[in-house]
């Protein structure tokens, strides 16, 4: 059977909810199969390639760093202001 992607000390397993992962509250450590990024929260550690999470809110939440997300709103107005220059242009023809 496949490993899960998120599982206590105990063997408990944690089920996907949104961006994270949420189970059973307790005092141990979740081991998360992702990438290490220090955007995870409570608590990250790197565990080799993987992250750990505290287990004492009982979710695991990722959050993004915010200059990513300046740059993707970024692009997105960028877009949208390329599309309308070009309906302003064929507009004039």
């Amino acid at each position: 059977s496949a490993a899960p992607l998120a599982a206590a000390e105990d063997g408990s397993v944690w089920t996907r909810t949104g961006a994270g992962f949420a189970g059973d509250a307790g005092p141990g450590r979740i081991l998360l199969a992702v990438g290490y990024d220090p955007g995870w929260s409570p608590d990250p550690q790197p565990s080799d390639w993987a992250v750990e999470v505290s287990a004492t809110r009982g979710e695991a939440i990722y959050v993004g760093p915010a200059e990513r997300v300046l740059w993707s709103a970024a692009a997105i107005a960028v877009a949208v202001a390329a599309l309308s220059l070009i309906g302003l242009g064929r507009r004039r023809r």
